[in-house]
C-alpha cells in the first residue's frame, strides 16, 4: 500500500468520500489520491457509457488494493432521481460521504451555428445539472453533519476559445454554483471548485 508521511490537513484517515465522473483521466487521480492520503472511496460514474463505467469499477479496484473500503456504482446524472437512489445507496452501504467530489465531464468541440439543441442540453445537464442535483441530494442526507463539496470544472468555464460555447457555459455554470453555495451552506459546509487544464 502506497504510504507518506501526511501533514496534518492532507491525513483523510477514516474520512469516506465520494467521486462522481470518470470519463476524463482526473477521475482515476483524484481517487487514487484521495485513498492514498487515508480515505475510504466510492466511485460513481456520471453517465452508463460502458467506458465510464467500467474505469470508475478500475478505480474502485485499485482503491481495495490499497487497503481502503470502496463502492462503485454507475450513475446517470441527467435523472436527479438517479443521483438520490445512488446516494442514498452509498451512505446505507458505505456510509455518508465527509466529501463529495463532482467530476462529470462530457465536452463537445463544435460552432455555435452547429450545435443542435439537444447537444447544448445534453452538455448542461451533464456538467451542470448534474452538480447541482447532486449537491442537493448530498445536502438532504446530510442534515446537521459537517461535510465537503469539491467541483471540478474547467478553464473552459472562465476562459473560453473558440467551438466551445456549449462546454464553456456549462463549466461556467459550475463556477457560479460554487460561488452560491459557498455562501448558501457556510459553516456546515465547505464548497470548493477546481478549474482543470488539457489532460491527455
Amino acid at each position: 500500500m502506497a504510504e507518506w508521511q501526511r501533514s496534518p490537513g492532507f491525513d483523510l484517515s477514516n474520512k469516506k468520500v465520494l467521486v462522481v465522473g470518470f470519463a476524463n483521466p482526473s477521475g482515476e487521480s483524484i481517487a487514487i489520491a484521495l485513498a492514498e492520503a487515508g480515505a475510504d472511496v466510492a466511485t460513481a460514474s456520471a453517465t452508463m457509457n460502458g467506458d465510464e463505467v467500467m474505469a470508475a469499477k478500475r478505480a474502485s479496484k485499485k482503491i481495495r488494493e490499497l487497503g481502503r473500503k470502496t463502492i462503485s456504482q454507475g450513475w446517470d446524472v441527467t435523472l436527479p432521481v438517479n443521483i438520490q437512489v445512488g446516494l442514498k445507496q452509498i451512505t446505507k452501504e458505505f456510509g455518508c460521504p465527509d466529501v463529495v467530489v463532482y467530476n462529470a465531464d462530457l465536452a463537445l468541440a463544435k460552432p455555435l451555428v452547429k450545435t443542435s439543441d439537444s447537444e447544448f442540453s445534453k452538455i448542461h445537464q451533464v456538467n451542470l445539472h448534474g452538480a447541482f442535483a447532486t449537491a442537493r441530494s448530498y445536502v438532504r442526507d446530510l442534515k446537521d453533519s459537517k461535510g465537503k463539496i469539491i467541483f471540478v470544472s474547467s478553464i473552459f468555464g472562465s476562459r473560453g476559445i473558440s467551438n466551445t460555447a456549449a462546454y464553456a457555459s456549462a463549466k461556467a455554470g459550475v463556477t457560479g454554483l460554487t460561488l452560491a453555495l459557498s455562501q448558501e451552506l457556510s459553516p456546515q459546509i465547505t464548497v470548493n471548485c477546481i478549474a482543470s487544464g488539457w489532460m491527455s
